[in-house]
């Protein structure tokens, strides 16, 4: 019994995982203003990386009573530098669906505009524009992209939350390789009760 309990064990990780999530870099909250993030953050099995390597590059915005939080309960993630960008993929590689995110200007901006986007699947790397120019509270865009291997906001005039994802299982092994493994099984307990 208990092998075939450990087969069905194998079985369901060769079939791999997969599972919906939505980050939204509450363990980030802070009481004051802002505080920074290390340059790579890790939430739910997805990593959000500076495209800057260094200590100030991401930082999320505090409960102070400043306003410059768009979201008021929890915590929002942002770049500090001009031009730099976040890069958003899951630990260890693999694809996942990229069904939305919510994004805010940051008040300090005279002239909001637009955010520069790209996702890379397995076609190729896609730019777009994203416009929320009106918007200093969250915006939510809506993808539903399949087989996506990582997405880029660009610039540090953004507020990123709320980040729905749906990591993709691996991919299942044939009937034969299930197969070849209950086979395997079939002669360990035969040579197991040949032995008792």
């Amino acid at each position: 019994m208990k092998t075939l309990k450990c087969a069905v064990a194998g079985m369901l990780a060769l079939a791999g995982s997969a599972g919906a999530a939505t980050i939204g870099f509450d363990s980030l909250t802070n009481p004051g203003f802002a505080q920074y993030v290390p340059a790579t953050y890790v939430e739910q099995g997805f990593v959000f990386a500076s495209t800057w390597n260094d200590v100030y590059a991401l930082y999320s915005y505090g409960l102070d009573s400043s306003g410059y939080n768009a979201d008021s309960t929890g915590a929002t993630l942002s770049a500090d530098e001009n031009g730099v960008g976040i890069v958003v993929s899951r630990v260890g590689g693999g694809s996942f669906t990229l069904d939305s995110f919510d994004l805010a200007f940051n008040p300090g901006y005279d002239n909001p505009g637009a955010v520069r986007f790209e996702y890379t699947d397995g076609t190729g790397t896609h730019s777009s524009t994203l416009d929320f120019s009106d918007a200093y509270t969250l915006h939510t865009f809506a993808f539903g992209y399949t087989g996506v291997t990582s997405f880029t906001l660009w610039d540090d005039d953004f507020q990123l939350d709320n980040v729905k994802v749906t990591a993709t299982a691996s991919a299942v092994p044939e009937p034969a390789t299930y197969g070849m493994l209950l086979a395997g099984i079939a002669a360990l307990v035969a040579k197991r009760r040949r032995k008792a």
